[in-house]
């Protein structure tokens, strides 16, 4: 019986949820199969659901640190329906906002765990669900929780373990260097995941930059992203637009997808004195991230204006369309603008 393994490919949480899952399937001498999936671009997540389905009968999926959303709904549950069908065993675990009748609807089909935004992040449910009498589990998911919750807590933030800073951006890295190549990218990502799987707890959890958990490899992807960053967080910061919406000032910029969502949103609203910071990338979907101070306006309730979702404090959604030139840009930003106008009126 082999498993097959989801888990979220932007974030350390998700990257440390799948070296959980490394974990339980070498503890278990379980034969397993670990990829990474994002809502964007969505031809990709389209195909990695239709892929599922081809998985062998009596076998176990499994799905973690990521949401359902509106446009991936219909395709989701069909995909569930041919595997109750084959005796597959589900299981998805998330602590991002879902639709209660989506999870009703797959109910049926899978053994959902979702927790609140902060209450536990994607790792944290992981080591729970599979892994609660292993130290070196709950230190990955110390780690998890840090990069995905914690150490955003401060403006700038501030991380408390040594690694957070460090993976985080070359998982970003390798997500922006293996763009349209599936295959290069689950190489990538797994060189970490394989890593931090049979990592020493204090290799994980150690303070020090120079921790020998980072060999030549991760410190040189490490400085080539930093690189790159620099630069193009320079141009996002630049080329930002404010918008009043009332009371809201809500800035709204382009990134590459080298520089995350997090990182630039962060950015914009420092520079701008924002209160939210709308980043939209080439694939045609965006990020939105509000200030510490604006604790009343909901991320994920913007997002699922446009069949998206996430935590109230940051979430992503889906513009329709890919941002090729600048005539697109405008088309994006005037798209948007249409639709915070009622939004922030309703909620003022």
């Amino acid at each position: 019986m082999t498993w097959y393994i989801y888990t979220h490919k932007k974030d350390l949480d998700g990257i440390t949820s799948a070296a959980i899952m490394q974990r339980y399937l070498d503890k278990n001498k379980i034969a397993g199969h670990i990829d990474f999936i994002d809502y964007s671009p969505l031809e990709e997540l389209m195909e990695i659901f239709a892929g599922v389905t081809k998985i062998p009968k009596d076998s176990t999926l499994v799905l973690v640190d990521f949401g359902a959303n509106k446009t991936m709904e219909s395709t989701a549950l069909k995909a569930f329906e041919e595997l109750h069908d084959k005796n597959v065993k589900i299981y998805w675990l998330d602590h991002h906002t879902w639709d209660t009748k989506f999870k009703d609807a797959l109910s049926k089909y899978a053994e959902i765990t979702i927790s609140g935004s902060k209450e536990h992040c994607g790792a944290e449910l992981t080591y729970a669900k599979f892994m609660h009498d292993d130290s070196i589990s709950e230190g990955l998911a110390k780690l998890g929780r840090d990069a995905d919750l914690d150490m955003w807590e401060k403006q700038p933030p501030f991380p408390n373990f040594g690694l957070t800073e460090c993976l985080g951006n070359v998982i970003t890295y390798y997500n922006y260097i293996s763009r349209g190549d599936i295959r290069k990218r689950q190489e990538l990502l797994f060189y970490i995941v394989k890593k931090l799987s049979t990592a020493s707890l204090e290799r994980i959890l150690t303070k020090d930059f120079k921790n020998p958990f980072l060999d030549e490899r991760l410190k040189e992807d490490y400085f080539a992203y930093k690189r790159l960053e620099e630069s193009e967080l320079r141009k996002c910061v630049d080329s930002a637009e404010n918008v009043k919406f009332g009371k809201y000032k809500v800035v709204l910029g382009f990134a590459e997808p080298i520089i995350s969502t997090t990182i630039s949103g962060r950015n914009l609203i420092s520079r701008y004195n924002a209160d939210v910071a709308i980043v939209l990338s080439e694939y045609g979907s965006f990020g939105i991230r509000r200030s510490n101070e604006r604790i009343e306006v909901d991320c994920g309730a913007i997002a699922r204006l446009f069949n998206g979702g996430g935590h109230v404090f940051a979430a992503g959604g889906e513009l329709g369309f890919k941002i090729k030139n600048k005539e697109d840009l405008e088309k994006a930003k005037e798209l948007i603008k249409s639709r915070l106008n009622p939004f922030f009126a309703e909620h003022s």
